[in-house]
């Protein structure tokens, strides 16, 4: 197999700006594990799924499926996902838990295939029926295997898949994703599959405003869970404000995540300029998000499912810049908690008035 034909399949199901958004996770991984963030690589964990059957009450049976990065060789053997995940596996359990305590339940989704490889072949043909899923579900501190046609069938309806028709017209998305590793490339590959092939083409499933969740930043001491958002952006200059555009939707999905926890989410930005030239890595805590955004909302881009988005406008003053000591485990301890840290943003704003109004 080639990268160009994991760049053949990414073309049929994401549009641009899902592609830009993924760059962009890619990129800030390698700056994790590689560049100058290295020293804070094992606090980095891939994100995961959330979706919800359609009913009226869909938004009380959310689930966070988190998609196995590697294709395995199907086996007569149970798999254990604790033995698969390795060393990773005491902070999956804590993100496991993190999430089963804002009320969502916790899947690990594991595919295999006769000989654990991918067929491209079949793939562009939009046949998945090479592959196979294997679903554990989180409860009581442990994972259990379940019958994966028991659990759908209380889904309601026949959902489709969506392939695109739109082109990418910015080549260097194209360029960016043929940079990456084959791990990197698998594992993309097979968290899109998980829900174009298996989720809306095998099982056919209808799923209510399905969003993801990029990654997960952990202090070492696992007391602190950061959910993140990565995207890469230019900021917006006018004559009387600059700022971000930022998808209303991921507010309100990080706040349903965060509120349970008391814990608080980062929004990552690769700033780029016009030409899609690097310039900075920038953050924003979640709390800082609600505190500063407009309230006007903006007409968007296109989601993740085709239709349209809307957007707050965050200014641009109210990101950081990246530095190595931004995830140190003094300063992510200081902002972890939502709560307490938009009261000491309330505390800035009445000073901030003091000096300036009365």
């Amino acid at each position: 197999m080639s990268k160009e034909e994991f760049v053949k399949y990414f073309r049929m199901v994401w549009n641009q700006n899902k592609a830009k958004g993924l760059k962009a996770q890619v990129y800030f991984d390698d700056e994790m594990h590689h560049g100058y963030l290295q020293k804070h690589a094992d606090k980095i964990f891939d994100g995961c799924w959330l979706i919800s059957p359609r009913s009226f009450e869909s938004y009380k049976s959310r689930f966070c499926v988190f998609v196995h990065d590697a294709l395995l060789e199907t086996s007569e053997s149970e798999v254990d996902p604790k033995t698969i995940l390795g060393s990773k596996w005491r902070p999956f359990y804590a993100i496991a838990e993190y999430m089963n305590n804002a009320g969502f339940g916790v899947v690990y989704a594991i595919p295999t295939t006769k000989n654990g490889r991918l067929d491209f072949d079949s793939l562009f043909k939009k046949d998945y029926s090479g592959i196979s899923w294997s679903l554990y579900f989180y409860q009581d501190e442990k994972f259990f295997r379940k019958n994966e046609e028991e659990f759908f069938s209380r889904w309601n309806g026949r959902g489709r898949p969506t392939y695109r028709k739109d082109s990418w017209v910015d080549e260097s998305v194209e360029k960016g994703i043929l940079q990456l590793s084959d791990e990197k490339l698998h594992s993309l590959l097979l968290h899109e599959v998980f829900y174009t092939g298996y989720l809306k083409t095998t099982m056919r499933k209808v799923v209510t405003d399905p969003y993801d969740v990029d990654g997960f930043l952990l202090s070492f001491s696992q007391k602190h869970i950061f959910p993140i958002e990565m995207k890469e952006k230019f900021p917006v200059y006018t004559d009387k404000e600059r700022y971000f555009g930022i998808d209303a939707g991921r507010i309100v999905m990080l706040l349903r995540i965060c509120l349970a926890n008391d814990s608080n989410a980062l929004y990552i930005v690769r700033e780029v300029d016009r030409n899609r030239d690097m310039k900075k890595w920038k953050y924003i805590p979640l709390s800082k998000m609600i505190m500063s955004a407009g309230w006007q909302l903006q007409e968007g881009g296109r989601g993740m499912v085709g239709g349209s988005t809307h957007t707050v406008k965050i200014p641009y003053d109210e990101f950081s810049d990246i530095e190595e000591k931004t995830f140190d485990e003094e300063n992510l301890k200081k902002i972890s908690n939502l709560p307490s840290d938009v009261k000491d943003l309330v505390r800035d704003y009445k000073r901030y008035l003091n000096a300036n109004y009365w």
